[in-house]
C-alpha cells in the first residue's frame, strides 16, 4: 500500500510448531501442533526503491492456528497507518505516522466478571469498511471456587473502530 508516496510491506513472522505423542501402543510420534507466530515487519520504502523505515510488530497470539492466516489488519486514517489485531481477549493497536512507531496500550475485549475465571478465549478481527472493523469472540469462564460445573460460553460481536 502507498501512503504519501511512501510504500508500505508488511511480512507476518511464524514457524511450525510440533509435539510428541504417544499411542495406545507404546509407539511415539510428533503431529503437527499449530503456527506460532512471533513478529511484524513494517518497512516503508520511497519511490526511488530506498527503505525509509523498518519497524518490528511483536504478536502476542494466545492460540497457535493450523493455518497460516493474516492476523495484523491496516488501515489508512489522516495519513497514518493504524494496524490492529486481536489475542488474549485484547485488541492490540499500534501506529506509523512520519515514519515513526507508536504502540498502544491494549484494551480489554470483553470484561469478565470478577466472580468468573476465564478458561479459553477464541477471537477474529477483519475490516469492515473505513477504519472499522468487526471483531468477535467466544470466551469459557467458570465461576472461581466451583469444582463441578459453574461453566459458561459467550459469544461477542463488536463493532470497533481504529482512531
Amino acid at each position: 500500500m502507498s501512503v504519501n508516496g511512501t510504500f508500505f510491506v508488511t511480512a507476518e513472522f511464524y514457524y511450525p510448531t510440533y509435539r510428541t505423542r504417544t499411542s495406545s501402543n507404546g509407539n511415539t510420534y510428533t503431529e503437527f501442533d499449530g503456527y506460532q507466530y512471533t513478529h511484524a515487519m513494517v518497512l516503508g520504502i520511497d519511490p526511488s526503491g530506498n527503505k525509509e523505515f523498518e519497524h518490528c510488530i511483536p504478536l502476542k497470539l494466545d492460540f497457535k492456528p493450523f493455518v497460516a492466516y493474516q492476523t495484523l489488519r491496516k488501515v489508512v486514517v489522516d495519513d497514518e497507518v493504524k494496524f490492529v489485531y486481536i489475542a488474549s481477549n485484547k485488541i492490540y493497536t499500534a501506529t506509523i505516522a512520519d515514519g515513526d512507531l507508536k504502540e498502544n496500550e491494549p484494551k480489554i475485549f470483553a470484561e469478565v466478571d470478577d466472580d468468573k475465571k476465564l478458561k479459553s478465549t477464541s477471537n477474529y478481527i477483519n475490516g469492515w469498511y473505513d477504519n472499522f472493523y468487526f471483531c468477535y469472540s467466544s470466551q469459557t469462564t467458570k465461576e472461581k471456587g466451583k469444582l463441578v460445573g459453574g461453566r459458561e460460553t459467550n459469544y461477542y460481536l463488536i463493532k470497533y473502530r481504529v482512531d
